[in-house]
C-alpha cells in the first residue's frame, strides 16, 4: 500500500518535534549535570580561561584538575606587588594585595614556574624595585590550596613562603574557629625580631605551641598555619619574647568555623607598624 503524503507529512512533523525536543535537553539540562558535577569535584569554584597563558589551566591538557593559589604581599611601605608571567609582559597577571585575598587562582598543576614581579619598596613615591619568585611544582597537586606569602627582604628582594591552606577544605569543628599568624615586621623587637602569640593577654594562653607544647617563638619572615581556637570575643596579643612589656594587640569577634589571619606588618622605624586580623 502506498502511504499517503498527508500521512507522511504528519509523521515528520512529529520526528522534527522530538528532535528540536532532544536539541533543548542537550543544550540545557546536560550543561546543568555538568555544572553539578564540577561543583562537586573540589572545593573552590573555578573558571577555565582559554589563552596562550602557560600558567592557565586547561582541561584538555590537565584532566586531573589545576592547583589553586592565592598571593599575599609583605613589603616595608604595605603595598601592592605586580605579578607577570614574563619578564617582557605589559600587563599583570594577578596583583598580590597586602592584605589577605579570598579569591584563587587557578594554575597548572604539573609544574614549576617563575613569576616576575615589580613593587614599591621604597620611601619615596615611585621607587620601583623588580625581582622574581620561584613556585615549585611539587606543591602544586590538583586541586589542593596554596597561599604564597611574599614577602620583601632588607635588601630590597623577595622571598616567597608557601603555605599549605588544606585544612579549608575539612570540617569545622563547632565552637572553634581557625587562626593563621604572618610575623611581617623587621625590626621589633631588636636585634632579633620575633614574638609570641597570646590569647586575651599579654601571658595568656599561647596560640601556636612546638611540638612539645611549649610557647612558640615566631620569628620575621615566618608564618605559622592554621590553627584551632575558640570563637567568640577576644583580643590577641603578639608579645617581644625578650620583653613582655612591649607588645601589639588586635580584637575581633571570631565567628565559629571560620578562618583568620592575624598579619604583624610595617616598620616600627616610621611608625607604620600594624598587628591587623584579616577575616577569611
Amino acid at each position: 500500500m502506498v502511504e499517503k503524503p498527508t500521512r507522511r507529512l504528519g509523521r515528520l512533523r512529529r520526528h522534527r518535534k522530538h528532535i528540536f525536543v532532544l536539541l533543548v535537553e542537550c543544550l540545557f539540562v546536560l550543561p546543568f549535570i555538568a555544572g553539578v558535577s564540577l561543583n562537586c569535584a573540589h572545593t573552590v569554584d573555578y573558571e577555565t580561561v582559554h589563552d596562550t597563558d602557560t600558567l592557565v589551566h586547561r582541561d584538555t591538557l590537565h584532566p586531573s584538575g589545576p592547583a589553586f593559589l592565592r598571593f599575599l604581599a609583605i613589603t616595608d611601605n604595605k603595598g601592592t606587588i605586580s605579578l607577570r608571567t614574563s619578564s617582557t609582559a605589559t600587563a599583570p597577571w594577578l596583583v598580590a594585595l597586602p592584605q589577605m585575598d579570598l579569591q584563587y587562582v587557578p594554575v597548572r598543576s604539573d609544574s614549576s614556574f617563575t613569576l616576575f614581579a615589580e613593587f614599591n619598596a621604597g620611601t619615596f613615591p615611585g621607587s620601583l624595585h623588580h625581582d622574581s619568585i620561584f613556585v615549585p611544582g611539587d606543591s602544586l597537586t590538583p586541586f589542593s590550596l596554596r597561599t604564597v606569602v611574599v614577602f620583601q627582604t632588607r635588601d630590597t628582594l623577595l622571598f616567597p613562603y608557601i603555605v599549605d591552606d588544606s585544612m579549608k577544605k575539612a570540617v569545622t569543628e563547632p565552637g572553634y574557629c581557625y587562626i593563621r599568624f604572618v610575623n611581617g615586621l623587621p625590626d621589633f623587637p631588636q636585634p632579633t625580631p620575633s614574638v609570641y602569640i597570646h590569647l586575651d593577654g599579654v601571658n595568656g594562653t599561647p596560640v601556636f605551641t612546638d611540638a612539645g607544647g611549649n610557647d612558640e617563638a615566631i620569628s620575621y619572615q615566618s608564618v605559622r598555619n592554621y590553627t584551632k581556637m575558640p570563637a567568640g570575643g577576644h583580643t590577641l596579643f603578639a608579645r617581644s619574647v625578650t620583653n613582655q612589656d612591649n607588645f601589639y594587640t588586635a580584637a575581633l569577634n571570631f565567628e565559629s568555623g571560620k578562618f583568620y589571619t592575624a598579619r604583624l606588618v610595617g616598620l616600627k622605624s616610621n611608625g607604620t607598624d600594624v598587628f591587623v586580623i584579616d577575616a577569611e
